[in-house]
């Protein structure tokens, strides 16, 4: 396999070398019959606010190339999306004979490529466009997306039994479409949410959005109005509403374990608590306040087999302050080498691939849709649930 960067910045700067004895401890994977065509050009933001994704999506789609047998290896070429342009990368990708593009990496990059009309091999963006957009007939799409996970949640609330809940999601962009995505998967599959509640990411205490949630604070109100009319201080312990199975939260790791102890402490019976995996943050210390919930996530988080397990410990050793927090990305990054000849098959969406980050299957408009794992926080760490579907548990 050749491998050339297209800037100086694919190179990395400030020492931030390409992957080498990392990669070599990498396991053979399984390779579809397509194979992978002699040149493949890699986009990806590898300078300005963006390097540090780009970089360990970088290294994790390396460690798979050479995870290959040398005579399946493509010749690599590396762009910096970000120094380049997204569409100007992207064409001088073309023109130096790629035969397949993975990248670019965020939203806008992937839409300026779409928009640029310059698509004219099989691509893979990482990073989905808007639901309304149309893509270019040879453009894929791969992302790791909080919202697809909120609809899993929905999904496996139901398939629980639990047809009421209520939400408590941040009060800014990214809390809004999660549960959004939450909601009307909810509802579409027969669910009534309850409530919701916005909370202020840099509060402290979050027992105002709480027992508001809760209807606490009803019931505070409604106390101090009988003492009123009474003329007599009366006894009173706040009750919760009764008529809720479970809490969704969307949160990031700081919040959630704030969160956590603060619903345990205001429910008068602990309620199944579900999230998103960007609550869960690998090898912290402090995950043991996540107790109890329960999160879908990628088998390189929940239920790593030998490859997985082999890699995670090569990227802690060699790079420790990377493997922190950006774990999820590595994996999206071998993930997307491994589907570079299922995306040049015939029938892309005929059998699931196996991934670190999930079951991968292409649907009918080129979106790859990954199918997660389950977790419950135990002792602080993820414990893989069964998977449930709707009448039945699975093994």
């Amino acid at each position: 396999m050749g491998i050339s960067s297209a800037s100086q910045a694919a190179e990395g700067r400030s020492g931030d070398q390409a992957p080498g004895p990392l990669l070599g401890q990498a396991t053979a994977a399984e390779v579809a019959p397509v194979g992978y065509p002699r040149q493949v050009a890699l986009l990806l933001p590898l300078s300005g606010r963006q390097q540090a994704a780009g970089v360990a999506v970088r290294d994790g789609f390396l460690a798979a190339a050479l995870a290959q047998d040398v005579t399946r290896r493509p010749t690599i070429n590396i762009y910096d999306s970000a120094s380049l342009g997204a569409a100007a990368a992207y064409a001088r990708a073309i023109n130096e004979g790629a035969q397949f593009v993975v990248g670019p990496l965020t939203k806008e990059e992937v839409q300026a490529v779409a928009d640029s009309g310059s698509v004219s091999v099989p691509s893979l963006g990482l990073n989905y466009l808007p639901d309304s957009a149309l893509p270019p007939g040879l453009l894929y799409q791969f992302a790791l997306d909080p919202e697809d996970e909120a609809r899993q949640v929905a999904r496996r609330a139901i398939a629980d039994g639990h047809t009421h809940g209520v939400a408590l999601v941040p009060d800014n962009d990214w809390g809004q479409r999660l549960l959004r995505a939450f909601d009307a998967e909810f509802r579409a599959s027969g669910g009534t949410l309850l409530g919701k509640t916005l909370y202020d990411t840099a509060a402290r205490d979050y027992s105002q959005p709480i027992t508001r949630l809760l209807l606490i604070d009803q019931s505070r109100t409604r106390a101090n109005a009988l003492s009123g009319a009474l003329g007599t201080r009366l006894e009173f312990e706040p009750r919760t509403r009764s008529d809720v199975q479970f809490v969704f939260i969307g949160a990031q790791p700081l919040q959630g374990r704030s969160l956590r102890p603060a619903l345990r402490f205001h429910l008068s019976q602990d309620l199944p608590v579900y999230a998103t995996s960007d609550v869960f943050e690998l090898d912290s210390d402090a995950n043991a306040d996540l107790d109890g919930v329960m999160f879908p996530d990628m088998p390189w988080i929940v239920a790593p087999d030998a490859t997985a397990n082999n890699l995670r410990r090569s990227l802690s050793s060699y790079w420790p302050t990377r493997s922190k927090g950006r774990g999820r990305l590595y994996a999206f990054g071998y993930d997307a080498f491994q589907l570079i000849p299922v995306l040049r098959s015939a029938r892309p969406t005929a059998t699931p691939l196996d991934g670190m980050t999930g079951r991968l299957l292409v649907d009918d408009r080129g979106r790859v849709r990954r199918e997660l794992d389950w977790a419950r926080v135990e002792n602080g760490r993820p414990r893989a649930l069964a998977v449930v579907v709707a009448g039945g548990t699975t093994p």
